[in-house]
Formats: C-alpha cells, structure tokens, sequence
C-alpha cells in the first residue's frame, strides 16, 4: 500500500508503528502545551566537568573573557563540584575551588542566594550554572551532594541525574544516527523492543513499567526513515518543506488505524542544545474516557528522519520519565 503527497508528488511506502493501548475515540484539539516540548524548551542540561582542570584552563588563560571557549561544546551552561572558600557579605558570590584558587560563582539569583546563607567556609557544593564571561551565573546550587561524577564529561539534569547510558547506533543502516538511553531502560525485557515493521529500524520503550505502573502508558518511540528505503524518488537536497510533508504522511500512517479529523500541525523549536527539530502535539481520547497525549519530535537529516513519539497519560504522577526522554532527545546525533 502507498501513500502519496498530494502537493509534493512523492509516493511513500507504508510504515506502521503500534499504538496497542487505544481501540477508537476521537482526535481533539487542546490549548495546553506538551509537556515534553515545554521540559525540552526549559530546562536546561548541563555539562558535568572535573573542577581542577576548569581551574586551571580559567587562570591560566591570560584572556580571562576567553578562558571557557574552547569547552563550549554547543551549550554554555556547565556543572562541577567543589568547596566554597570565600562568601561575600551580601551573599551574592561565592568562590569554589577544587585544588587551585577556584571560580567566582554569581549567586545572586533569589533562590541560590537562600542556599548560599546556609553555607560556611568548606561547604561542599555542586554548581549548576552558565558561563558569563570571567564568571558562572549559578542557577542552581546543590549543598554538599555527595555525588562522585565520572571523569568523563556527561549530561546531568540538576534534579534527576543520569549517570549510567549506553549508546545505540543501529537506528539507520549506515550507523550514522546515534543517541543515549538511561541504561534502565534496558535492564528489563519487558521494558523494551525492537521495531521491525517494513524493517523499520526502532525501537519502543514502556516506561511505565520501570515503576510497575501497569494503569497508565508511558511510551517512547524512536526509529529512522530513510528515504533511499521507503521512497520512489528520494528528495535531493530536501527543503524544510519537503521534510515536513514527509514527516506528516509518517504520522497520518502511524495513526492511521484512528480517526484523525484534525490537521497535523507540525511546529518546529529548538531543544536547549541548540539544536531544531520538528514537532507536532496531539491529543487522544479512547473509549476509557481519559484523554491521552501524543508528542512527535523529528529530527532530519539529508538521508531521511529520526522520529520520536511520546506517549503518556498527562494527568496525576504518570509521567515520571520525561527527563530521560529528554535526554535522549538532547542526545541524538545525525
């Protein structure tokens, strides 16, 4: 069976993707934000570093405004561990060390500063903060955290440290698309799988199951489409447009087994890595009555696109992973 882009002429094999918890309902319409594209907007990841070689990179640098470019890799905001060796009196710096002469952090944003008071000389503190210059403007501080990083650079999000991924690079079959997951997501057989529908190659996370919550689907999708694969005539340098008309006949044939009344309007943002992806929220509601939430995210490259669906029941406590979906997101490379 093929699908056809009426304004683009270009012929799609058919690609299926199970969405196994409804039986029919309705598409609606909804004001709300997704509550992935609100988190991938706002919150901000942050790039762990041993605190000794800042120190040193910072006050060996005779061009103090420059001492932090060259470990900008995308995001200027960074985390590190250290010990408070001065305080000023309005509680708004404070210099952390390591083994050198240390970094003046800004801590005067309102809700660092009431942690600040609460610290002496030697506290030990994980800053969370953007580079501002000669300084980092502390936007979170964590007092004495007890947390042993790795020596290697790694993402943390302040509240909800993921500090054990493995990488996956068999998403396309040149392995030229890679991303992280948590490494729970795969410690379970029942947690996850492959996709291989038309030998799409994906895979189908139920996150609900890390927490045994058996009532309310929590999902993640992620699988590439190449276009030398399921197109006729795969686009030559394709444009935005031809991305999104692509990317839309991909979701319509996902949901295709639903009533889909409603257009697919697919927004694009960029994540706090800077980087663009394409996305389209919608909403569900099945005979149970619950209204249900689907998040696209897509990611495309001159091959074809990375596609990612969230789905989760947005009400109450139940949807417990979205920080790790996330930070999958964030990580995908293509």
């Amino acid at each position: 069976m093929r699908f056809k882009s009426i304004n683009r002429k270009i012929v799609i094999l058919l690609m299926m993707v199970l969405i196994f918890v409804f039986t029919t309902g309705g598409w609606f319409t909804t004001d709300q934000q997704g509550r992935l594209r609100a988190f991938l907007e706002d919150e901000h990841l942050y790039q762990y570093y041993p605190l000794s070689p800042l120190e040193n990179m910072y006050h060996n640098n005779k061009n103090k405004k420059d001492s932090f470019k060259s470990i900008l890799t995308g995001t200027p905001y960074i985390a590190f561990t250290g010990y408070v060796n001065s305080i000023s009196s309005n509680k708004k710096q404070i210099n952390v060390f390591d083994s050198g002469s240390g970094i003046k952090i800004d801590t005067s944003k309102e809700d660092v500063q009431k942690i600040v008071s609460t610290l002496g000389i030697s506290s030990r503190v994980t800053v969370y903060g953007k580079i501002d210059g000669t300084e980092v403007d502390a936007e979170h501080l964590k007092v004495d955290s007890g947390v042993e990083y790795a020596t290697q650079k790694r993402l943390y999000y302040p509240d909800n440290l993921i500090e054990n991924c493995e990488t996956i690079n068999d998403l396309a079959k040149d392995n030229h698309v890679t991303f992280e997951i948590p490494s729970a997501w795969k410690s379970d057989p029942t947690t996850w799988g492959r996709l291989n529908n038309n030998n799409v190659g994906g895979y189908q996370f139920f996150l609900n199951t890390l927490d045994q919550n058996w009532d309310n689907p929590e999902i993640f999708y992620i699988f590439y489409f190449s276009y030398e694969t399921y197109l006729d005539k795969p686009p030559v340098n394709p444009t935005s447009g031809d991305h999104e008309d692509l990317e839309e006949l991909v979701m319509r044939n996902i949901l295709k087994n639903l009533s889909i009344d409603s257009k697919l309007d697919i927004d694009d943002f960029k994540i706090q890595n800077g980087t663009e992806v394409d996305y389209c929220l919608k909403n569900y509601r099945p005979k149970d009555g619950r209204d249900y939430r689907l998040e696209f995210t897509f990611k495309p490259d001159n091959k074809g696109l990375v596609c990612m669906l969230y789905l989760y029941y947005p009400n109450g406590d139940t949807n417990n992973h979205i920080h790790e979906v996330s930070y999958v997101i964030n990580s995908v490379k293509n």
